[in-house]
């Protein structure tokens, strides 16, 4: 009899980060595998904006259900389910409205907010579908009043087991203070297994005294063959050219990132000859407007709608100030520029020959000659990213969990 997999997801970052694992499980003859989107109690995630959804859908093998619409036959909510999901994607993509109008965000942040509280009862239908499962979730676990949709559906008791694994990776070494303070009112959930992608991960969660047991599974989300794919996959984006495809893969500005330097850094680069420069915010709500109004260059153009992986397609330089995606670029074999005198926050790239390092703007000149080295990005990336192993076999150890 196959084993019940069921993968919560309840934002974008959660499902591009499970993506190599849900395929993994899927192509696996002992699995039955269910990919259910769930509310937040802020908000939901709709599955099909994602921009590889076709290789879910197409996929035999993966139940796919959208907890909110599940079953559902209340004229009155499809209505106005189906009215959301056209406005935002109509005035937010098709007209590229910016999120930064906060009327419109928060107009829609209500409607949303009406439409899960309208369908509170549908987790009850959900029941064939997790009984016997095993449950995979993100880190949602260390607070779960962020969903009460989520908390119905484990007060049923109807799952085999619960695995969490951490979504992302935090690169980051001092910035415990400020994650702690977004705990302190936590709502812990224990689960049999709760699995981050680093030692670095580890050490700043037990900072932060969660109860849950942590074992170390390095970061599946760049496995290289799942890396290799996304690349053959990705969208060749229609924007010309230059000799210097400059890509700016931004962390969270809170994460200690001096916007000054940044501008300035930025700057030169748009300085440097046939060069063109796209900026992408992080994909977990970041607004850049207010950098991009800043920025007069007309090689400089915004990155928001373009998704990352195309972006470090078109690329062959890419710079970044902490964010995880780097990994995805030094695998690519892509030139990879760590913006340090942006950070003040101390990283695990610090002191790592991995990269190129800017220590000041008037950096920027040479950084465009320098080569990286594949011998210490092989080394750096088997230390911090695969936890001493090769990326298949991390899949492989957190099957074995679930089996």
């Amino acid at each position: 009899m196959k084993k019940k997999i069921s993968f919560f997801i309840r934002a974008y970052n959660d499902l591009d980060c499970r993506m190599p694992l849900i395929l993994s499980f899927a192509g696996d003859s002992r699995f039955e595998v269910s990919l259910i989107s769930y509310p937040t109690n802020n908000g939901f995630y709709d599955i099909e904006n994602y921009e590889n959804f076709q290789l879910i859908k197409k996929n035999n093998n993966i139940k796919l259900i959208n907890s909110m619409l599940y079953k559902n036959n209340n004229i009155i909510f499809l209505f106005l389910y189906y009215l959301n999901h056209f406005l935002q994607n109509f005035l937010f993509k098709k007209i590229n409205f910016s999120k930064s109008n906060k009327i419109f965000f928060h107009f829609f942040r209500f409607f949303e907010k009406f439409l899960i509280t309208y369908n509170k009862k549908n987790f009850q239908l959900l029941k064939s579908v997790i009984k016997n499962s095993t449950i995979i979730l993100d880190d949602i676990i260390l607070d779960m009043n962020r969903s009460d949709f989520l908390s119905k559906i484990l007060e049923l008791k109807l799952h085999r087991k619960i695995i969490s694994i951490q979504t992302g990776q935090d690169t980051y070494i001092d910035l415990n203070r400020s994650k702690k303070s977004n705990l302190i009112k936590r709502k812990e959930l224990i689960v049999d297994k709760f699995l981050v992608p680093s030692m670095n991960d580890k050490r700043v969660f037990k900072s932060l005294n969660i109860k849950n047991n942590i074992t170390v599974v390095g970061n599946t989300r760049f496995e290289k063959n799942w890396i290799r794919k996304l690349n053959t996959k990705s969208k060749r984006l229609k924007i010309n050219n230059q000799k210097n495809n400059i890509v700016f893969m931004l962390s969270k500005i809170e994460y200690g990132v001096d916007v000054s330097k940044l501008i300035r850094t930025i700057e030169s680069f748009a300085k440097i000859k046939n060069t063109l420069i796209i900026i992408k915010p992080h994909t977990r709500g970041m607004n850049i407007d207010s950098i991009i109004r800043k920025l007069k260059y007309p090689n400089i153009l915004n990155g928001l709608y373009m998704d990352s992986s195309s972006l470090i397609k078109w690329s062959n330089i890419v710079c970044f100030t902490g964010s995880s995606i780097i990994f995805q670029a030094m695998i690519l074999g892509k030139k990879c520029i760590f913006l340090k005198n942006c950070l003040n926050s101390k990283s695990i790239f610090d002191k790592s020959s991995a990269m190129i390092k800017i220590n000041h703007y008037k950096e920027v000149d040479d950084s465009i000659h320098i080569k990286n080295s594949k011998k210490y990005i092989d080394s750096f990336l088997k230390r911090h990213l695969y936890n001493n192993k090769n990326g298949r076999e991390n899949i492989i150890q957190i099957k074995k969990y679930c089996a």
